[in-house]
């Protein structure tokens, strides 16, 4: 049986504090609590779930930080958990169960971080996170977005599909985001190093989230640009996330232009290229789209979908999409059938806003 420890960085969390760590007592053998600086009730709080605690009020960084609460953690696994998330009480049968089977021996697990849910619960929105790691196999770089790397010269192996749910609790309580002065700080970094692929990547991310679509644009073709080798693995989310801004500024033409060098090299063996390019021809070509789509569905199933984080974007959209198109084509009897059948192997999906409206349209 494997021992997990819960590593939680936290400073003035005293409002979901309790809440986090009432979430996660019967399954955390061990908690490794680091207080940076709170002048709130948090470190009181936490002395009532453990007694490892630690303070360090002029931390230089997050990395530092989860690298600094690793080497205090003494179980198996460690997860350095937010202050402000929550495991849902239904994962802690499947979190006890791995905990027995030794995590099947694999170094990282990969949880649904709900960022997105109702008063009920009732889910809306989640993406794929990798967040319990094998101790000592890790460590974080990187001064902001911290960057985890594996140590061991070999492939990685990583449980994908675990059952596990995180609740992102701040995001339900309504806090926003604050990308600017997140990009700020990225640029500050890129500014001193314009070879900094890594941080080139992150900024063009942020730049996606804040809806600054031609900021997004020029700093992932510069990524793609640095990073020639693809070494760190984000050419197709890259290219994702170049295409989308295109499209969201209404510029189809030069998102197939765009694209269309990588597939060769990326269609059907890629989930996230395959459907990138299928909302390209979406705009430019439906019958093309279609028939895309159908081979994405018929051809990737959900272990298949991995590289695409989103559930929505994963699981949802393809069939919603391909559904929308042949509504448009006259083919309402097939796309009926198919929303119906999503919606029914899908059961988050009846609350999903887009997925009503079609559903409407069909009716």
């Amino acid at each position: 049986m494997s021992t997990i420890s819960f590593c939680i960085m936290a400073k003035n969390e005293e409002k979901v504090l309790s809440k986090s760590l009432d979430s996660i007592t019967e399954v955390a053998d061990e908690i490794v609590f680091l207080d940076t600086g709170s002048t709130d009730a948090s470190v009181s709080i936490a002395k009532k779930y453990t007694s490892n605690l630690h303070y360090w009020d002029s931390l230089p960084n997050h990395s530092e930080g989860y690298n600094f609460l690793n080497k205090q953690a003494n179980c198996d696994y460690v997860i350095n958990w937010d202050a402000d998330f929550v495991l849902h009480p239904s994962s802690i049968e499947a979190l006890m169960q791995l905990k027995k089977e030794g995590f099947r021996g694999y170094d990282s697990v990969v949880c649904d971080w709900i960022t997105g849910f109702t008063e009920q619960e009732e889910v809306l929105e989640y993406c794929k996170r990798k967040l319990f790691l094998k101790n000592n196999l890790y460590h974080y770089t990187t001064p902001l977005h911290p960057r985890i790397n594996f140590l061991p010269k070999r492939e990685e192996q990583v449980l994908y599909n675990s059952q596990i749910k995180i609740y992102h609790y701040n995001t339900y309580n309504g806090r926003e985001p604050d990308y600017q002065g997140y990009i700020k700080r990225v640029e500050a970094i890129v500014s001193q190093d314009p070879t900094d692929y890594y941080h080139q990547y992150v900024l063009g991310e942020e730049y996606f989230f804040a809806k600054r679509y031609q900021d997004t644009i020029r700093s992932m073709e510069q990524y793609v640009r640095l990073d020639v080798d693809n070494s760190d693995g984000k050419i197709i989310p890259a290219i994702y996330h170049i295409s989308s801004a295109l499209l969201l500024l209404h510029r189809p033409q030069e998102a197939l232009d765009f694209i269309t060098p990588y597939i060769h090299t990326y269609l059907h063996k890629s989930a996230m290229f395959t459907l990138t390019l299928a909302d390209i021809y979406a705009q430019l070509n439906p019958l093309e789209a279609t028939q895309l789509l159908i081979y994405f569905l018929e051809h990737f199933d959900s272990q298949d979908r991995t590289d695409i984080t989103s559930y929505q974007r994963a699981q949802v959209y393809p069939s919603y999409l391909l559904a929308k198109l042949l509504l448009k084509t006259n083919q309402k009897n097939t796309g009926g059938k198919l929303l119906a059948q999503a919606t029914s192997r899908n059961r988050d999906t009846e609350f999903l806003p887009f997925l009503k409206d079609l559903t409407q349209q069909y009716s």
